[in-house]
């Protein structure tokens, strides 16, 4: 903030604010993007991103949605209400390499 003492009053106000501001900014911003030692991030594409530990993330497909998260036992939970409740559709785990697999929603017939 040196600097900043031959401006106006209202100027080193509103200097202030904004520095207050981005303080609290960069604080949310941190509990949003979680701590380094985590299970759970995101991938924006440019880095991953890590998420807070435990954090659930849900999935918005046509069929309903599906909820992941790591489980206690450092397992992959995956599951999804929404199809449980109608009964009428089921999740099935789909092998399509050795590292990769895929999640259907398939009708139960």
């Amino acid at each position: 903030m040196a600097g900043i003492t031959s401006l106006p009053q209202w100027a080193q106000a509103e200097i202030r604010d904004l520095e207050r501001a981005l303080k609290e900014t960069r604080e949310t911003l941190a509990g949003i993007y979680g701590e380094e030692d985590t299970d759970t991030s995101w991938d924006s594409l440019d880095a991953m991103r890590p998420l807070p530990k435990g954090s659930v993330v849900k999935f918005d497909l046509p069929r309903g949605s599906v909820r992941v998260y790591v489980d206690a036992q450092g397992r992959l939970n995956m599951n999804s209400t929404d199809i449980s409740r109608s009964g009428t559709a089921r999740m099935t785990v789909l092998p399509r390499s050795t590292n990769i697999i895929e999640i259907a929603i398939q009708e139960v017939k």
